[in-house]
Order: C-alpha cells, then structure tokens, then sequence
C-alpha cells in the first residue's frame, strides 16, 4: 500500500499543478489555429504606399499576447526611409478601432542601412494592457494616412 501511495501523491500533484497552469494561463483544449479569427486578404492602402513605399501585410500576436508584430514590405527604400529605422522622423502608430486607443509603442523596426526593396519586415509594438486581442481591428497610421480595418490574428 505505500509502494501505491509513493507513486499515487506525485502524481496527483503533478496533475493538479499541470491543471493548475491550464487555469491561470487560460489553455484549453482544441486546435489553436480554430480559435484564430479566419485570414482574408490583407487591406491595401494607395496613399501609405505612394507616398512612404510600404505595403502591410498582417498583424499578429507575439510574446502571450505582449507584443503586436506587424509584417510589412518595402516597395521603395527611399520613400520609406523617413519611418523605418531608429532615426525615422515619422512614426507607425496603430490604432485600436473599438477604443480609438493608440498604441504608440514601437520596440523594434528594421535598422536604418541594407533595406532592400522586395523584401518582407516587421515592427513590434508593446500590447500595453492587453488592449490588442485576436480577432481585434486596427488600423495603422503613418502621420494623417491611415490603413484602417487590420484583422489581428
């Protein structure tokens, strides 16, 4: 009976401390991808692309949910040079279109030399809050233009 016992208590609480983890960090059971809101086609914005040579392509979570990761390409390294990198004098911003909050918290951009147009890159923005959920609409601006009904997955 304790030969049961030595091995029944360890494994009951490794059960209750895996059943423990599930609760606090909100898993559950399924397909993960299901939960993600279905992908269409990304919006396109004419102006932000003439005028700044960037096409975005999606937004997605990162880092539980920490992070905002926007996925762009350059369409031309000149006209983009002004919001990429770590001098840029003009600044991505996204904007929660339910609240109208803006997240204005760039933590990483491409560095400002080998930008190759053609080429796919990212920004990462701080989730302040966890106002960013899947499924949330965001717009990104870039001074006055605006690409706004961003699907974040």
């Amino acid at each position: 009976m304790s030969s049961i016992r030595s091995v029944l208590v360890p494994l009951a609480v490794v059960v209750a401390a895996g059943a423990a983890f599930a609760v606090v960090t909100g898993l559950r059971g399924g397909d993960a991808q299901a939960q993600l809101p279905a992908a269409g086609p990304a919006p396109v914005s004419a102006p932000i692309e003439a005028g700044y040579g960037l096409r975005f392509q999606r937004a997605t979570l990162a880092m539980q949910g920490g992070l905002v990761d926007v996925r762009f390409t350059i369409l031309d390294t000149l006209r983009a040079e002004p919001v990429i990198g770590h001098l840029s004098r003009e600044r991505v911003k996204l904007v929660d279109q339910a609240t109208g909050t803006v997240l204005d918290t760039r933590t990483m951009t491409p560095g400002d030399s080998n930008l190759i147009a053609g080429e796919g890159y990212y920004m990462l923005f701080r989730n302040s809050g966890g106002l960013i959920h899947p499924g949330s609409r965001i717009a990104v601006t870039i001074g006055k233009l605006e690409l706004p009904g961003v699907v974040v997955r």
